[in-house]
C-alpha cells in the first residue's frame, strides 16, 4: 500500500517536495517510527565522527541518488553539495531541496579530468547506474550476482564531468567527501590533490578490490599521516584507526563483501 501511495506521488510530482516537509517529518515520527529514529541514529554516527575536525566546512555528497543522504548531512549540520549526474535524479533532487538554503545541487559527474562521460542507465533513477563500464560487466553477467539478478543497460547518455579538486575550489574547503559512485571511486580520488579531513568511498569485494587499494594509496599520497577505518550501519568496526600500510594490508586479505572506508586526514 504505502509503496503504491509512492508511485502516485511521485507521478502527480509531489512526493519530492514533500519529503522536505514539516507534514512527512510527523509521518514519520508517527507512522514510521523505525525510519525515523533510524535516520536520528545516522545523523548522531555522522555528528559524533566528524566532530574531531570541529563540524567546520562543507560536506560533498558524491553520488547523492535522492539524497537520503543530503538530508542527514544538513542535519549535522553543514552546507551540503550534492553530486549527481543521473537526470532523474537531478530533477528530484532539486524539488526536494528548492525550499532549503543549506542544499545545492550540482548536476555533474567527478571523474579523473575534466569532460564528457558515458552514463550508464539500467533503469531511470536506479542507485546502480553508472559511469564506470567495469561496475556494467559485473552487473550484466549471466549468472546471478548479490547485486541481484544480472541487469541489462536501457540505455546511456553523455553526462558532464569535472573533478574533485574543481569542485573543492568552486566550493570548498570541505568538512567531509562522501563518494558513492558504483565502480567511479578510484576516478573520483586521481581527480584530488589537496587534503581533506575526513573522505568516505564505498568499497566492493572482491569486485573492486584492487580499486579499493588504489583509493588507499591515492590518499596515502596526499598525506602519509592519514589513518583509515570503515563503517557498516553507521558503526566504526575498528578499535583504533589504522595508517595506510596497515589498513592495505588488511583490505588485501578481508572476506566482506561491501563497506564504506573512511579515512582520516586531521
Amino acid at each position: 500500500m504505502e509503496k503504491r501511495v509512492e508511485q502516485l506521488l511521485r507521478r502527480v510530482g509531489v512526493y519530492a517536495p514533500m519529503k522536505s516537509t514539516t507534514i512527512y517529518e510527523t509521518y514519520l515520527r508517527t507512522l514510521r517510527r523505525d525510519v525515523f529514529e533510524a535516520r536520528n541514529r545516522e545523523i548522531e554516527f555522522y555528528r559524533r565522527t566528524l566532530a574531531a575536525a570541529g563540524n567546520h566546512g562543507a560536506i560533498f555528497d558524491v553520488g547523492a541518488n535522492l539524497g537520503d543522504k543530503a538530508e542527514v548531512f544538513r542535519r549535522v549540520p553543514a552546507k551540503v553539495f550534492c553530486f549527481e549526474p543521473d537526470r532523474t535524479n537531478i530533477k528530484f533532487l532539486r524539488q526536494r531541496f528548492r525550499k532549503r538554503d543549506d542544499v545545492f545541487v550540482v548536476g555533474k559527474a567527478l571523474n579523473d579530468s575534466a569532460g564528457m562521460l558515458k552514463f550508464n542507465i539500467f533503469q531511470d533513477g536506479d542507485a546502480l547506474n553508472t559511469a564506470s563500464t567495469k561496475w556494467v560487466d559485473v552487473l550484466t553477467r549471466e549468472e546471478d550476482t548479490r547485486f541481484g539478478m544480472a541487469k541489462k543497460v536501457a540505455t546511456t547518455y553523455e553526462v558532464e564531468a569535472v573533478t574533485l579538486d574543481y569542485v573543492l575550489e568552486q566550493y570548498g574547503p570541505a568538512l567531509y567527501v562522501k563518494i558513492d559512485v558504483e565502480g567511479l571511486e578510484v576516478n573520483v580520488l586521481r581527480g584530488l590533490t589537496k587534503r581533506v579531513p575526513f573522505i568516505s568511498f564505498e568499497a566492493n569485494l572482491p569486485e573492486f578490490r584492487a580499486e579499493s587499494l588504489e583509493c588507499v594509496s591515492r590518499l596515502a599520497s596526499i598525506s602519509p599521516d592519514v589513518k583509515f577505518n570503515y563503517d557498516i550501519d553507521n558503526q566504526m568496526e575498528m578499535p583504533e584507526w589504522m595508517n595506510a600500510e596497515a589498513f592495505s594490508a588488511w583490505l588485501s586479505n578481508v572476506d566482506k563483501p561491501y563497506m564504506e572506508v573512511w579515512a582520516k586526514n586531521l
